[in-house]
């Protein structure tokens, strides 16, 4: 189960950066980041639901 999300900057930002594109010239922008999910381990779940006596089942 995910529970947070991490937003790293990657940093190779490019701003006004000149490229063609179909022959005619652009300047783009770009800040690239990598969104990594934060997780709870699925034995820490049921660790969870037993602790609580919370009835669940498990695909096999």
């Amino acid at each position: 189960m995910q529970f947070a999300t991490n937003h790293l900057h990657l940093g190779f930002d490019m701003n006004n950066f000149e490229i063609i594109n179909n022959g005619k010239k652009n300047k783009v922008s770009n800040n690239p980041f990598l969104h990594v999910g934060i997780c709870v381990h699925v034995d820490r779940i049921k660790e969870f639901l037993r602790e609580k006596n919370i009835d669940f089942t498990e695909a096999g």
